[in-house]
């Protein structure tokens, strides 16, 4: 859909300071998503393709040196990390205004802001913990460090519920020459969610820093705290979870590198286990019946009762979750060659009378003969 507000890109100047309304490189800003310690985040519109997506450029204090530096190692790393749990770069730019990533647009929020909205269940706690994992071993694979993993660079897709690991600005690229950042620079990441060894030096950790600050998550996701000195346990906080929760954090948030998990892959394997069995919708049975089958089954059991009738031919008042111990009708998927449990014994459903069979056996002979005769017209009329 073509926003009328937006201008064509032959009718836009260039070289216009970055601001909302503006224009950057061929792309119309619409607003703001974010403002970090280095960058601002864009939301904005392509104006050849009319397509969404969102747009990096430092800030103009830090347009220079370090920061620089900083902002071309981060689009260098990005091109590297092609997955479906790490927040894609289309291309890079470079404008009159600065350099400027150009990135797909996640519709939805951080988890930063899901979490003061929503108090969220354990699965989707675990879902989220998941995605985040998924990413980093990607990025571990390819000798990345993400070195700053926050509810903040953590985004949820509102449509989808996927979950996307964003802004890889601190991260460190294996291989690559470590050069001091100066000045404010020094300490590289957010200070409560730092590994302990990453507080003392940034530039030599490796991925079980990352998994550290998985942990920090992990914990304040599920108590709505950050376990600081002297931390309880999360089935302390939070009778509800299970104690597997306590031994994944406790685990992750070991001071001693060595003793953490060895990588991603280790710790997801945790994390699914800890995972809540999904428990599928139970809809009891409604009282009045549109038709009541009169058949007996072929199996010859009793004729199935009105109240046997499966919910879908069913009038219902009322549809809602079955209490414990209820009498449910499970899907027909779920059965074997069409049977169904009714009550605490199983009955066929009844098959399709006789007479039937015969009326369709009847059209096709009668097909068949048409054909034939047509068949003989035709050579008929081809001999004379």
């Amino acid at each position: 859909m073509i926003d009328a507000n937006v201008p064509t890109r032959a009718s836009s100047g260039m070289g216009k300071p970055p601001g909302v309304g503006g224009v950057i490189g061929g792309y119309w800003l619409d607003g703001v998503i974010g403002i970090g310690g280095m960058g601002t985040v864009y939301r904005a519109t392509d104006l050849a393709t009319r397509d969404r997506v969102a747009i990096k450029m430092v800030r103009p204090q830090f347009a220079e040196g370090d920061g620089l530096r900083r902002f071309a190692r981060e689009q260098r790393i990005l091109r590297t990390l092609i997955h479906e749990n790490i927040v894609r770069t289309l291309s890079y730019l470079e404008t009159g205004d600065g350099p400027a990533i150009i990135m797909e647009h996640v519709d939805g929020v951080n988890l930063r802001e899901k979490l003061r909205r929503d108090r969220l269940s354990l699965a989707a706690v675990l879902k989220v913990v998941a995605g985040t994992l998924r990413a980093l071993i990607h990025a571990h694979g390819r000798g990345v460090v993400h070195r700053d993993v926050k509810p903040e660079n953590i985004l949820i897709c509102s449509w989808t519920g996927a979950v996307k690991l964003a802004d890889f600005g601190l991260a460190r690229l294996g291989g690559e020459a470590t050069y001091v950042l100066t000045g404010s620079y020094q300490q590289l990441g957010t200070l409560i969610y730092m590994a302990p060894e990453q507080r003392k030096d940034a530039r030599e950790v490796d991925g079980r820093a990352d998994l550290w600050s998985v942990g920090v998550v992990l914990y304040e996701m599920l108590t709505g705290e950050t376990p600081d000195g002297a931390w309880q346990k999360v089935t302390e906080l939070n009778p509800d979870c299970p104690r597997t929760i306590d031994d994944i954090i406790a685990r992750s948030l070991q001071k001693n590198p060595e003793r953490r998990y060895r990588n991603a892959e280790e710790m997801l394997e945790d994390v699914l286990r800890a995972m809540p069995p999904a428990t599928p919708p139970r809809v009891i049975r409604a009282a009045t019946p549109i038709l009541a089958p009169r058949a007996t089954s072929p199996s010859g059991l009793a004729p199935i009762r009105p109240s046997d009738v499966p919910v879908s031919s069913v009038v219902t008042s009322e549809l809602r979750q079955a209490a414990p111990g209820e009498d449910v009708w499970p899907k027909p998927a779920d059965i074997p060659d069409w049977s169904r449990v009714v009550g605490r014994r199983a009955c066929r459903v009844p098959a399709r009378p006789r007479f039937m069979d015969d009326e369709v056996n009847c059209a096709i002979v009668a097909y068949a003969v048409l054909d034939a005769l047509m068949a003989c017209l035709l050579i008929l009329d081809a001999l004379l």
